[in-house]
């Protein structure tokens, strides 16, 4: 399993991104987090003890 955490504020950009990246992994093995601030993306890295 593949984890991604997308940290940025703009949902185009991550709307983007996603549309790049899902079709490489099409089976499923990949989850796509957002965070929308680096506060937020820091806080979610934590629960996950990166």
């Amino acid at each position: 399993m593949i984890e991604i955490l997308i940290m940025d504020d703009s949902s185009d950009k991550i709307e983007s991104l996603k549309s790049e990246i899902f079709p490489i992994f099409q089976n499923g093995e990949i989850v796509v987090e957002v965070a929308h601030s680096l506060v937020a993306g820091r806080t979610k890295m934590q629960k996950k003890n990166l």
